[in-house]
């Protein structure tokens, strides 16, 4: 379940992200995949609109399944509901979420939907897939692995310092994700990440796995 406290307190921190378009990018971003269907189980009407939710699934049965209970369930809701590498749903949600390895990919598709798009985030990894991203006129560029996570504990993180760089180094928003705790918050808002974004940061600690 979504923690209430943790979720207002990262909000004081990150205020809404403006964008060169009408509206705003919600600074925390709850990232929804298969395995985190049921963790959240959060009365998701009283999410505010600073909060955005991603989903993201390889099927994409259940990408268009959990769209359609969120749609369903949230008729009245405040948060924004990207989906992950799928146009056609995300011209039925509030925007598009692209991954990294999509950036190489796609540029003429891009073009085309881009003024039917909503907001549109991305991954990056490294400096040159920010750059990448930047070109493309992305609202946020979600950067990880931040810290070293529990679901991929041997692959290298950035690290607080390399971080800020990137956060310096490039104009685009940049949201923090992988390994982001609560106490991370501050830390990162003076390295220069504009939100935060995650699962397990917004969750009790107890149900953090």
């Amino acid at each position: 379940m979504i923690n209430d406290k943790k979720l207002r307190l990262l909000q004081s921190i990150f205020p809404p992200i403006k964008t060169t378009r009408k509206g705003a990018l919600p600074s925390t971003i709850i990232m929804m995949d298969e395995t985190r269907l049921k963790e959240i189980s959060h009365p998701l009407t009283s999410l505010g609109r600073n909060v955005a939710i991603i989903v993201r699934a390889k099927n994409k049965l259940i990408r268009q399944q959990t769209l359609n209970n969120l749609m369903e369930n949230c008729k009245r809701r405040h948060f924004k509901i990207l989906v992950s590498d799928d146009f056609a749903l995300a011209k039925l949600a509030d925007g598009l979420h692209i991954p990294e390895n999509r950036l190489k990919q796609g540029a003429a598709m891009w073009r085309r939907f881009r003024p039917l798009l909503g907001l549109v985030t991305t991954s990056a990894h490294s400096s040159e897939a920010i750059q990448r991203a930047s070109k493309w006129g992305v609202d946020g560029i979600i950067v990880s692995p931040v810290f070293q996570t529990i679901s991929h504990p041997d692959k290298p993180s950035l690290g607080l310092l390399r971080f800020a760089r990137l956060c310096h180094k490039n104009k685009s928003p940049i949201i923090a994700l992988g390994g982001v705790k609560l106490k991370h918050a501050r830390i990162l808002r003076k390295a220069g990440a504009v939100g935060i974004c995650g699962t397990g940061v917004f969750l009790p600690d107890k149900e953090i796995k």
